[in-house]
């Protein structure tokens, strides 16, 4: 998160190299490119301008990676605007079409949707299996370590999930420069200290969120 205004320039500078090209390949990287960095400012009219074009350019030239990502990305902006059924339907047809050309990477993408919907709408009984299926998966992204503690905190399993983010904490706070998810994971550990409500690890986080406070942490 700390490079994002030289993303923003070099997906920017990406839009230019591809429409210069006309490679539909190349336009459809640019778009995923502009797509990633103008969510996470918040610019969500570039955001569409840069999905509609993924998907009509996708849906032409029948490309399966990009058609999957789209129908995806269309899900994560419905939750973003709490259209709850309109991303869940997303979600499930997004999961479909990745069937088509890699599984474990549409179910990444599908648990953590629908991670995000279950819980805003408390459906903590589904969502639990899920979030510890990913954790299992990928058991060094700190994330999903932090998204099955507050869970278990909701659960009220709350000695749980004080454990679990005593542990986090105690390993410190410098893996954020290193995971490729690390804004949305300090994002999921902040939430976790609200839920067990451990003030001098708010203060360590704070800290660590304080110059991503533009930013949107997805």
């Amino acid at each position: 998160p700390e490079h994002l205004a030289e993303r923003v320039k070099i997906a920017a500078e990406l839009g230019e190299l591809a429409h210069r090209q006309g490679h539909p390949t190349a336009l459809l990287r640019a778009s995923q490119t502009q797509i990633e960095t103008m969510l996470e400012r918040g610019d969500m009219d570039a955001f569409e301008a840069a999905l509609t074009n993924m998907e009509s350019l996708a849906e032409r030239i029948r490309e399966p990676y990009y058609r999957w990502h789209a129908k995806a990305v269309r899900g994560t902006q419905a939750l973003i605007f709490g259209q709850t059924a309109l991303a869940e339907r997303c979600a499930r047809e997004a999961l479909e079409l990745g069937a088509r050309f890699g599984e474990e990477t549409a179910r990444h993408m599908f648990c953590t949707q629908m991670v995000g919907l279950m819980q805003m709408q408390g459906r903590l009984a589904e969502v639990e299996p899920l979030a510890r299926e990913m954790m299992l998966l990928h058991a060094g992204v700190r994330g999903w370590v932090a998204r099955v503690g507050v869970i278990d905190g909701l659960l009220g399993r709350r000695d749980q999930a004080r454990r679990c983010l005593g542990e986090i904490m105690a390993r410190g706070l410098d893996w954020r420069h290193r995971e490729p998810f690390a804004l949305s994971g300090l994002c999921t550990v902040a939430d976790l200290c609200g839920v067990v409500r451990d003030v001098k690890a708010a203060a360590e986080l704070y800290d660590a969120l304080l110059p991503h406070a533009e930013h949107y942490g997805l």
